[in-house]
């Protein structure tokens, strides 16, 4: 492969993972889904999740989560 044909490759796989990226943003910032069920429809790890949110400044307050279920709060007791 040659030095350019492989910058090529490069340059396109960082414009997927761009594009994938500012798929998890969106949700992120619009589904006020969980990260885990974010990480589950889009096929990734919850961690990377985590790491689009942290790149991409992004938090939830307690506002802008999911309220957490009475049968969520018994599985954690």
């Amino acid at each position: 492969m040659t030095q350019v044909n492989k910058h090529k490759m490069q340059d396109a796989i960082i414009a997927v993972r761009e594009v994938f990226y500012d798929a998890i943003e969106c949700m992120i910032r619009y589904s006020g889904r969980p990260y885990a069920a974010i990480a589950t429809q889009l096929g990734c790890s919850e961690q990377l999740v985590f790491q689009v949110a942290k790149l991409r400044g992004l938090s939830r307050n307690s506002q802008q989560s999911s309220p957490v279920s009475e049968e969520d709060n018994n599985v954690n007791q």
